[in-house]
């Protein structure tokens, strides 16, 4: 479920170890994190320092996490303190951990008829 860039960077910024503030269309709506080559224009992707800026012009991405202090690029930015954390905060809001181990077989489960038990 896409959620806006500005409320991503609120739901990222929430813990001790990162922060964030959403910088451009905060109104952008994200569905997902991905990296530099594989993100599409729905995507939030990381950018982990300026060097690796000129990077970003060639993303599909809609949005980035750069390092604070950054300032405006040519797309919307949440910038971080720490933007490792930011974006790892950003995969799991988008993909969670499973509450409930999964259970019983896989209907692609399959056992070969020369196995031994």
């Amino acid at each position: 479920m896409p959620i806006t860039l500005h409320d991503l960077a609120a739901a990222i910024g929430a813990g001790p170890v990162h922060a964030g503030t959403a910088e451009g269309d905060s109104r952008l709506p994200i569905a997902g994190a991905a990296t530099l080559d594989a993100a599409t224009p729905g995507d939030v992707t990381l950018v982990d320092s300026a060097d690796k800026l000129h990077l970003l012009a060639r993303s599909r991405a809609g949005a980035a996490i750069v390092p604070a202090g950054t300032g405006a690029l040519e797309r919307p930015v949440i910038e971080a303190a720490d933007v490792h954390a930011a974006f790892a905060a950003a995969i799991l809001h988008f993909r969670p951990p499973r509450r409930v181990p999964r259970r019983g077989t896989s209907p692609q489960a399959a056992v070969d008829p020369s196995a031994r038990i």
